[in-house]
């Protein structure tokens, strides 16, 4: 035993032989040794299968309910595929009839030939597909699987006739396709030509090999699906790639070289899924477990004697393909949980079901059914061990001995010496006599004429809050106009104000709630406050006088409001948004209509040099960096050619390895460091970071976005106290409520947010874009850098901006409308047993009268009756 074991050179290990490259040269070796050290090295192979490359091959073999969420192809976990699926057609062979040993035989020829192509990061190796090509050619080798990974396609090789056979077929379907309902009726392979071998020559051999090569790292332009994002159409790098490249220009080649051929096809039913959450590409299963099921299934069916069922054998494999991974699951069971283990075992009844139903077993000897038979009850013996496991894990470890050594009574007796000592110390007491001093909880505040009143929260007394609500709005009564004057100029008066209305309205409708007096007094209140902050945004920017606040007060005239004073500040207020609203011209909303040519922020753009200057800097600014842009892109494909150049005027590097160290056996294998094929490796994964133009190329919503990034701030106190009254105290909603999917505001802009004024975190009132800037969408890097072009990475502006209420979390889309919240909060609560008269007494304005007089009449007929009866 220890002089047969295959050893591997220390030259060959200090090169870098990964953990997966050792797996498959212990599997290359396996048919060389004795049936005893065939099983002991079996073991060990699979002894090497880590819980996540079983984990990878259960999602794409099996399908379970539950997959994961982004792409997870590593080419370590698609080396341990390959693998499986030798060790399951070697356990396969060990129980076919001696008629069919050589059937399963070319299946393992197969397979190992797909991985003799595929260098170490699992892509077509060149060198070793034109070796693999000639031996095609020259007949001493099976069929030859290749996957065209950036092509989306899978090419069959095969000799037969004197001819070179070329089956291409696609691999992963679209997006569209895969998420459709049912399975997917697919028929492969879906072209077919062939060369006659007389005619393939080296030279022919080494430009397809070549050409295979290329098109399993490069992309081709033209063949990815494309999607429309601000009039630009770009690649859909989540979709699959359509196989034109290989399945029409290469298929179009090899016919003109030889002929086209009808080979027999075969059909599959394929379960797909594209699953994608929070990632940059989605889920997908296997293209490599296609393209070798779809292999092996043409190999059995072409095989198959005439008399048996043509699928006969590919079905036993998968039965043999799941018993394998039945063994993998339960190795790593700690990680993948008997609940895996049990999907397996489902999955392989119904194949077995269905496989014995169809009457399909007479490829197998007998002895197959006790193999698998047995494999299974160990399965479920294994699950019930680790179950009984569990439960006695979790049954509790109760130890009454302590109960014992418990002593009660000594336990509660309690030691109170001092206790008479106390009571006798309570007779000796004296009463002492002193007069008391009444101080009030609460004080009355008072608030400076000349100073807004900035601190309405009590942390006294619950009485102590009225008390400062009522000396709020007496000030406002008394004093606001006056405060209002004198601060006309103020820059920062409708900050202040604005500032006040809020705190105000929080604590005043909690405590006037269900009193109408203090809501009405409240309303009236709020509406003073916000006069006077128009009156100030109106003075700083005389423009505003010409756009509509859009504050209606038609709901007061339910207010029950108890004074005079009260009445004659409400027609004051009342007379002045009238005559606000009716002198303000027909210009687009100060709240919704973004980007407005006639908008207040274009216009007043137009009005102010520093606005214009900042524009101007950010476009000289995004079209040096543009420049450079474009210049990174010359300076890559510059590049891109010097490695291409290494590429093609260089060989691939070789190293001997020693397979039997006794008997001095080595051969040579392409080495893992090979600097021809890092060069293009490197080559294939340059990539570039796309521009994208800091505003929209629209001119007019150019200028609103700078205008929103320095917004003047008297300008946005007012448009958020004013929001804040429409929406929030008066009640008034937008029926649309147009929620965004998305959210990139202006803090997010990496070009611009640098820019934003101070105080942006406290606006209500902020552009916002559902649409997603270029630079943070999974297209911001683009790869195939030979076929970019400068339009290609820079990129117009795609976001699309629309004004949002960072309070209610909706679009500004259209004027709000009446809830009727303001007459429902000043109707007089009835008593509970009058309640059912309430609703007389709700006279909003669309109805000032109020319910007809015979209503009453007409709702107690019921009553009347159910009494007489």
């Amino acid at each position: 035993m220890q002089s047969s074991q295959c050893v591997l050179s220390s030259t060959a290990m200090g090169t870098g032989f990964t953990h997966n490259y050792a797996l498959y040269f212990l599997h290359a070796r396996l048919n060389t040794l004795t049936t005893p050290l065939q099983n002991a090295l079996s073991e060990c192979l699979y002894a090497m299968v880590s819980a996540s490359a079983t984990a990878y091959t259960f999602h794409h073999v099996v399908l379970p309910p539950k997959l994961p969420q982004q792409d997870d192809r590593s080419n370590a976990h698609e080396l341990i595929l390959l693998e499986i699926v030798t060790h399951a057609l070697e356990s396969l062979r060990r129980y076919v009839k001696n008629e069919h040993v050589e059937s399963v035989t070319a299946a393992i020829a197969t397979v190992m030939n797909l991985r003799a192509c595929r260098d170490d990061h699992g892509n077509n190796s060149e060198p070793q597909l034109q070796e693999v090509l000639a031996k095609v050619t020259a007949g001493t080798i099976g069929a030859v699987p290749l996957e065209i990974k950036e092509q989306n396609a899978g090419i069959l090789l095969s000799h037969s006739s004197d001819n070179l056979n070329f089956e291409f077929f696609e691999l992963s379907p679209t997006n569209v396709a895969a998420m459709s309902t049912g399975r997917l009726v697919r028929k492969f392979p879906g072209y077919a030509s062939k060369i006659p071998t007389v005619d393939v020559s080296p030279d022919l051999i080494e430009s397809i090999s070549r050409t295979i090569a290329t098109m399993t790292t490069q992309t081709a332009p033209g063949f990815q699906p494309q999607v429309t994002k601000n009039n630009k159409i770009m690649n859909e790098e989540r979709d699959t790639a359509h196989p034109g490249m290989v399945t029409d220009f290469l298929m179009i080649l090899i016919t003109a070289l030889g002929e086209s051929t009808n080979l027999q096809p075969i059909t599959k039913h394929t379960r797909e899924e594209v699953l994608w959450s929070n990632c940059l590409s989605p889920w997908r299963r296997s293209p490599l477990w296609l393209l070798l099921r779809v292999s092996l299934q043409l190999l059995f069916a072409r095989k198959a004697p005439g008399s048996l069922h043509v699928d006969g054998l590919y079905k036993a494999f998968m039965i043999f393909m799941l018993a394998q991974l039945l063994d993998l699951a339960k190795q790593n069971w700690e990680d993948m949980g008997s609940e895996s283990i049990h999907i397996i075992l489902a999955k392989l009844t119904r194949r077995l079901r269905k496989f014995e139903l169809l009457k399909q077993t007479d490829y197998l000897q007998p002895s197959w059914a006790p193999h698998i038979h047995d494999k299974m009850i160990n399965t479920h013996a294994f699950i019930e061990e680790h179950w009984h496991a569990r439960i006695d894990k979790s049954r509790p470890n109760l130890d009454c001995n302590a109960i014992s050594k418990l002593k009660p009574k000594g336990d509660v007796e309690l030691d109170l010496s001092g206790l008479d000592a106390f009571l006798l110390g309570i007779k000796a007491r004296k009463r002492e006599v002193t007069l008391s001093t009444f101080s009030p909880t609460s004080e009355y505040p008072s608030y400076e004429a000349a100073h807004l009143p900035n601190n309405l929260r009590s942390s006294g007394p619950h009485e102590d809050k009225y008390f400062r609500l009522a000396a709020f709005e007496m000030w406002v009564e008394y004093h606001l106009a006056g405060w209002t004057r004198s601060h006309l100029h103020d820059e920062d008066a409708c900050r202040g104000l604005r500032t006040i209305m809020t705190d105000y309205y929080n604590i005043a409708s909690r405590a006037y709630a269900g009193a109408p007096f203090g809501m009405s007094i409240m309303y009236l209140t709020l509406t003073e406050l916000w006069i006077a902050c128009d009156k100030i945004a109106c003075t700083i920017y005389p423009l505003l006088a010409e756009y509509d606040p859009e504050v209606d007060l038609t709901e007061f005239q339910c207010l029950a409001l108890p004074l005079k004073s009260h009445l004659n500040r409400l027609s004051i207020s009342e007379s002045y948004v009238k005559s606000r609203r009716r002198t303000a011209l027909m210009r687009p909303s100060v709240y919704r209509a973004f980007g407005h040519s006639s908008s207040f922020a274009v216009r007043y753009f137009d009005q102010q040099e520093s606005l214009q200057a900042m524009l101007s800097k950010i476009e000289v600014d995004a079209a040096f960096k543009r420049q450079q842009k474009c210049e990174e892109l010359v300076g890559l494909k510059h590049e891109y050619q010097q490695y291409m150049d290494r590429y093609n005027s260089t060989s691939c590097e070789t190293m001997t390895v020693v397979y039997n160290r006794r008997f001095g056996y080595t051969e040579k294998q392409h080495s893992g460091s090979c600097s021809r094929c890092a060069a293009k490796r490197h080559a294939d994964g340059l990539t570039i970071q796309i521009y994208e133009w800091p505003v929209s190329s629209c001119v007019p919503v150019a200028k609103a976005t700078v205008f929103e990034l320095i917004v003047p701030r008297s300008y946005s106190n007012w448009r958020d106290a004013s929001a804040f009254l429409i929406t929030t105290v008066l009640g008034y909603k937008d029926e649309a409520q147009l929620r965004p999917s998305c959210s990139y505001t202006l803090d997010q802009h990496h070009d611009l947010f640098h820019l934003l004024s101070p105080g942006y975190s406290e606006r209500r009132i902020v552009p916002l874009s559902q649409i997603k800037s270029h630079t943070v969408t999974h297209r911001k890097q683009k790869k195939a850098i030979p076929h970019l072009k400068d339009d290609d990475i820079c990129l117009e502006n795609a976001l699309d901006y629309a004004y949002y209420d960072n309070s209610t979390r909706i679009f500004n889309a259209n004027m709000p409308v009446c809830t009727s919240e303001v007459p429902k909060n000043c109707i007089y609560p009835m008593p509970k047993r009058s309640k059912a008269l309430e609703r007389f007494m709700y006279r909003p304005p669309t109805s000032p009268d109020g319910l007809p007089a015979n209503e009453i009449i007409v709702s107690c007929i019921p009553y009347l009756l159910l009494e007489t009866r």
